[in-house]
């Protein structure tokens, strides 16, 4: 039999918008309740669910006063904004997305000695040499979107050597809006 897993709690899930994140804030919220929390741009449109709170990653200041409230030990950071097209048309919204929110994120949580797993993106790899990529192969991103998935993996990295962050393909589920993953579309 498998050991069971339980992450520590309370766990706050970052990017719930997307389908990564709003799917793990579900399957964590059903079955830990209101030991898990979710956190939301301010700006993305109003999600009024229980356990969802309107705060940038960005923003320093609020997000320390979110751990201080409600006092989490895990952090499941899966935010970001990986619409290519608007990556490519508008890069430093995706440095702020995709860099800059993960890092105070990580900057909070090293402080905190709080565990952080931060989702990124086979979207590091350009796709030339095939797949089948280990950890140690070296990145050679062709979009601004992988291309900041690359810094924000390099500086949380340098931040706290302890963070687990893990790559993965297109992540399959429904999202939160019911138009951002590829099951909505199908």
């Amino acid at each position: 039999m498998r050991p069971r897993f339980d992450p520590p709690l309370p766990l706050l899930v970052t990017g719930v918008t997307g389908v990564a994140g709003y799917n793990a804030f579900r399957a964590f919220r059903r079955r830990y309740g209101e030991q898990v929390w979710a956190i939301r741009q301010h700006s993305n449109w109003r999600i009024d669910w229980p356990g969802v709170v309107a705060c940038d990653a960005e923003d320093s200041e609020a997000l320390n006063r979110l751990f201080d409230e409600y006092g989490f030990r895990g952090v499941l950071d899966c935010a970001g904004n990986c619409a290519l097209k608007s990556c490519e048309l508008d890069p430093t919204m995706a440095w702020r997305l995709n860099v800059e929110g993960p890092t105070r994120l990580a900057e909070i949580a090293a402080a905190r000695g709080i565990p952080l797993v931060r989702l990124s993106i086979d979207l590091v790899y350009s796709g030339t040499r095939g797949g089948g990529h280990v950890e140690s192969d070296w990145t050679d991103p062709v979009t601004v979107y992988g291309k900041t998935m690359v810094e924000a993996e390099q500086v949380i990295a340098a931040i706290d050597p302890t963070a687990c962050i893990l790559r993965i393909s297109l992540p399959m589920g429904v999202s939160a809006s019911g138009h951002a993953g590829a099951i909505d579309w199908i």
